[in-house]
This record gives structure tokens, C-alpha cells and sequence, in this order.
């Protein structure tokens, strides 16, 4: 591609999306009304009622509005970069103008569909760090080459910020985007990591719903009841026949499983420069994004229930920036990863960020504040269950037993470490969660107390990052001294009376 062509073409006149955004927006569109066609154009299509044709016309008619409006859409979209600013013209019927400072422009994510990839598209989201739900710019169906243009110059305005801020120069501002970045590959998912988490994830149980809405669907097509029932009563005959099909059923969740994971995750790299992190995922459908290491406001470490015991860990980016209505993707920077590779991998993407060990444990006295605890939860479906079903009041006591044995495992796994300038707080049962947040990162350090905890000299501790949203992070049942020693901490000064949230008795 002629970069400089591009730029002038696109400052003057502005870019269209490639002609192809129609044929596939048609398709999205056909994919939204499947259901209502198959319904009303070819279930009932041999004797159609008023009803049905009156619907074939409703659908027929909904369908020529999207594509008038697509086609619209289409012609009326421009995007163009003049200097430091990003022009976009958008609307159907209504045409609509916008206007982004490139400075305001926080991280830019490439997704590649694989209907995209044979005719060399892709679409690039570009992410402006607001709140509303347009937050984010979606260029979609344009041309590889012009998505890296767009990220060259993007990033090239950037590095020249930086070097003006510095120098506190006027100088001009060029154009002409920089095409070489230096780039260290630091990790590459391994084929284990794929199969751990295939194995361990809850996607090998998303065949089954399928299953069964297909059967549901085949059902309102075609009479399958019979056939249906003449093998549940062949299978059921024996123990045999039953183990023998949990297997099968078992065998093929996890082959599915493990097909959507390599789909979804294979080809995962990290790679970073100076300043950023760049990341890629994909085998079929591919996407690509960038993180500016300078947003990066915590980091946080999960473990499921069931990764745990094969020590598999996720690691997740608090960013200031987010993708306003789409999914959050470019905070993930390893979804499965051993917690020791994870551990020595994060200094090196990140220098700012390492993980300490030797954190706080709870007292004693959280235990027990843990275990007196009200369960509200508890109450109620107890009341419930003795009011209906009170021939099933053995589920209460398990349930009981359940949340007791949780809550123990929760105070086995809390902890909290003040690091200079890093704190590090875990907590959780099911799922126990890590985070670990820089100082200067940090918005707010709260302190509360209910009376239960003031009984026992308690708190809870929460810690607010900058991210967009704000995340959140917090610990129960902490030493009230501790808690004071993060407040001051954070607020520089020596420690003095700090007034405390009084709050009713928490409960889970």
C-alpha cells in the first residue's frame, strides 16, 4: 500500500469500509431473522394461515428495511485522520458527525473473522477511555494494510507527543507513520496449557445445552418423541448401557471442549516493546490488540476451582481504557498459564509489577467472625424449602455444611502484603482472586467496619484502581491495625485516628 496516497487520500476525502461490509452485514442480519424464516417460510409454508402470511410479510418487510438501511449505512460512512484527530462520519438515515483526539485514543484491537481473511480484511476497534456506550470507534471490513497504517500512525503521534513534551519543542508534527516497531516474543501458548484448560474449563458442558436445543428444534420439525423415548428405554435397561453412554457423552463434551479452546486460544503470543503489549489469539477467527503499558493500573491473578489443583492461573489487566459495549478482550493477558511460568513472565512484560511472596495470613479471629456470620442466602432457601418441600429438609443441613466449609476455605486462601510501592491482596473460595496494585495506580484505600467485626478488632479493606471501569479489590475480616497501616500508607502521613464506616452485620 502507498502510505503516503493513503494519508492524503484519507484527510481530503476520508475512507470507506471495503464493499464486502454489505454482503457480511446482510449475512449478520440474515442470521438474527433465521429463526422467524425457517418458522414462517418453510415449517409452514405448506398450508399457510392468515397468520403465517401475514408474518412472511412482517419478516419479508423487516428484512428489506436492514438492507435499505445497511446500504445507507454504508455509503454514509467516512473516516479520515488530520493531524491529531480522528473524523468519522456515520449514520443510516441520519448522518452524524464525530470527532476523537488521537491522545484520547487509549488502545486499538484488530479482529479478523475468517470470512475476513481470504480477501485480506480486518476490523479494527479503536478504544477512546469514556464511558458512554459509543466509546469505541469500530472500523469494520477495511484492508490489512490500511489497519496497520492506522496503528502506525496512531502510535507514531504518540512517540511524537512524548518526544515534544520532553524537549518542549514546537516543532512540526509529522505524518509519515514509523513501520518498524522492535518487538520481544515472551510467550507462546503451549499445547498442555491448551488441553489443562480444555479439560478444566466449563466449555466441555456447553455440548450438552446444544444437544439439547437441537433435539428441541429437530422436534417442532420433525416427530422424534418415539425415537427418543425407544432409546432411553434401551439405554436404561441396564447399568451397563447408562455407563456406557455417560462416557460416550463425556468423551465428546471433552473433544468439543477441546476444539473451541484451540479454536478460540491457539496461536496466543505476547509480545511487547518499550511501551506497549501486544497480543495475539486466534486460529480461525484471529484478533489482535495493543495495551499501553502506562494504563496498566492493577494486575490480577485467578484461579478457579478446578485449575487450581493443577496449579493453571489466569491473568487478567486492569486497564484505564475499555471497549465501551463490546467484550472487555484486551484485558486477558495469559487465560491459562502455570502460576510459575505467570510469576516469572510478569516482571518481564510488565518491570513495574512482581509478585512478593510472604503475605499475611488472617487471625484466628477472622475464622471465627467468618463462621458467625449470619447467611441470609441460608435463611431463606431454608424457609422456602421447609414451606414446599419439607419432605427435602435433609438439603438444608448440606447446604449449611457447603457454605461453613467455604467460608474455612476462604480464610485459608485471604492474605494481604504491603510491598513498597505495591500492595498484593487474595481472597476467595470457588474462585480465589490475587490483586496487585502500585501505589500511584491506586484512587481510593476505604476502611470499613460492621459490629461484628468491632467485637473482634476487624475490618474490611478495599482498594479502587483507575480502571474504566473502577475495579475494585477487598479483604475481610483484617486486623484494624493492618487496615491502618495501607491507610497510611497510602496517605503519606504518620498514623493518627482514622474515622471508620460503622455498617450492619455483613452477611453472604
Amino acid at each position: 500500500m502507498r502510505r503516503d496516497e493513503t494519508s492524503q487520500g484519507q484527510t481530503n476525502q476520508g475512507q470507506r469500509l471495503h464493499p464486502l461490509w454489505i454482503p457480511f452485514s446482510i449475512l449478520k442480519s440474515i442470521k438474527e431473522l433465521l429463526i422467524p424464516i425457517i418458522l414462517f417460510f418453510f415449517v409452514n409454508a405448506g398450508e399457510p394461515s392468515m397468520f403465517t402470511r401475514i408474518a412472511q410479510i412482517g419478516v419479508g418487510l423487516i428484512f428489506l428495511y436492514m438492507l435499505i438501511s445497511l446500504i445507507f449505512k454504508w455509503i454514509n460512512f467516512r473516516y479520515s485522520f488530520s493531524g491529531d484527530e480522528l473524523r468519522v462520519n456515520e449514520g443510516r438515515f441520519i448522518r452524524k458527525k464525530r470527532f476523537v483526539q488521537l491522545e484520547r485514543i487509549q488502545g486499538v484491537q484488530m479482529n479478523t473473522h475468517f470470512l475476513q481473511r481470504p480477501f485480506g480484511l480486518t476490523t479494527v476497534t479503536l478504544d477512546t477511555a469514556a464511558s458512554s456506550s459509543d466509546s469505541s470507534i469500530k472500523l469494520e471490513c477495511i484492508k490489512r494494510e490500511d489497519a496497520l497504517w492506522v496503528k502506525d500512525y496512531i502510535a507514531t503521534y504518540r512517540e511524537k507527543q512524548q518526544e515534544i513534551n520532553v524537549n518542549e519543542g514546537s516543532e512540526e508534527w509529522a505524518e509519515e507513520p514509523i513501520l518498524q516497531e522492535d518487538k520481544k516474543l515472551h510467550y507462546q501458548i503451549r499445547s498442555k496449557e491448551i488441553v489443562f484448560a480444555a479439560f478444566t474449563s466449563m466449555s466441555v458442558l456447553a455440548l450438552v445445552p446444544i444437544l439439547f436445543g437441537f433435539l428441541a428444534q429437530l422436534s417442532d420439525v420433525f416427530s422424534i418423541d418415539e425415537y427418543v423415548s425407544e432409546a432411553y428405554q434401551f439405554i436404561s435397561q441396564t447399568w451397563t448401557f447408562i455407563l456406557f453412554a455417560i462416557l460416550v457423552l463425556l468423551v465428546i463434551s471433552l473433544i468439543f471442549g477441546l476444539i473451541t479452546t484451540f479454536l478460540t486460544y491457539g496461536n496466543y503470543q505476547v509480545e511487547t516493546n518499550e511501551e506497549r503489549i501486544f497480543v495475539k489469539k486466534g486460529v480461525l477467527s484471529q484478533t489482535e490488540w495493543t495495551i499501553a503499558k502506562n494504563k496498566v493500573q492493577a494486575v490480577k491473578f485467578t484461579k478457579t476451582f478446578l485449575r487450581r489443583w493443577f496449579g493453571i492461573v489466569g491473568v487478567e489487566l486492569v486497564c484505564a481504557g475499555a471497549y465501551g459495549d463490546e467484550k472487555v478482550e484486551s484485558t486477558m493477558l495469559f487465560p491459562f498459564i502455570s502460576e510459575r511460568r505467570a510469576t516469572a513472565l510478569l516482571p518481564e512484560v510488565l518491570p513495574m509489577f512482581k509478585i512478593e511472596e510472604g503475605m499475611r495470613k488472617l487471625p484466628k479471629q477472622a475464622l471465627y467472625v467468618k463462621l458467625m456470620r449470619p447467611s441470609y442466602f441460608w435463611l431463606i432457601a431454608s424457609a422456602v424449602l421447609f414451606y414446599f418441600w419439607i419432605e427435602r429438609w435433609y438439603v438444608s443441613p448440606i447446604l449449611l455444611v457447603l457454605i461453613i466449609f467455604l467460608r474455612y476455605i476462604d480464610y485459608r486462601h485471604s492474605g494481604h502484603g504491603l510491598f513498597h510501592p505495591f500492595v498484593q491482596m487474595r481472597s476467595g473460595s470457588f474462585s480465589v482472586e490475587m490483586v496487585i496494585a502500585e501505589k500511584k495506580r491506586i484512587e481510593e484505600v476505604g476502611i470499613s467496619q460492621s459490629r461484628l467485626q468491632k467485637l473482634f478488632g476487624l475490618s474490611t479493606l478495599t482498594i479502587a484502581t483507575r480502571g474504566t471501569p473502577v475495579h475494585f479489590a477487598s479483604i475481610q475480616d483484617v486486623p484494624l491495625e493492618e487496615a491502618y497501616e495501607y491507610y497510611d500508607w497510602y496517605q503519606k502521613r504518620p498514623k493518627k485516628k482514622v474515622e471508620i464506616e460503622q455498617g450492619p452485620i455483613q452477611s453472604e
